[in-house]
């Protein structure tokens, strides 16, 4: 009896390899950028705080009770967009979790976070 021709890439063990690629490929995704980006974080010139669990923020240091709404824009590996309030920012998660990488919309540089503790 003659093997019928194969498409290549349809075989069980193909189709596994690419779905475990595409979960380790997914790995940091909007739950885990609102669990990395929760909590206070201070710079030299800023301070940023985020309440992931109510959706607020605050980027105001003048107004440290004056929480906004936090929108979550765009999750892209440890690459994360976000508002608070009318301001967007772009950060870069570190691996660790404990610094950011943050630059505003329109804006021309980076600044530093650390988490506080």
């Amino acid at each position: 009896m003659p093997r019928s021709p194969r498409v290549a890439g349809t075989s069980p063990l193909w189709s596994l390899a690419v779905a475990l690629s595409a979960f380790v490929l997914m790995g940091f995704g909007p739950r885990d950028a609102l669990r990395a980006l929760n909590g206070r974080w201070i710079g030299p010139d800023t301070s940023l705080a985020v309440n992931a669990y109510t959706m607020q923020g605050n980027a105001d240091e003048a107004r440290p009770f004056q929480w906004e709404p936090f929108f979550l824009l765009d999750v892209s590996g440890r690459l994360v967009t976000f508002a608070i309030g009318e301001r967007g920012y772009v950060a870069l998660i570190a691996e660790d979790g404990g610094q950011i990488s943050v630059t505003p919309f329109g804006g021309q540089s980076s600044m530093i976070l650390t988490r506080a503790r």
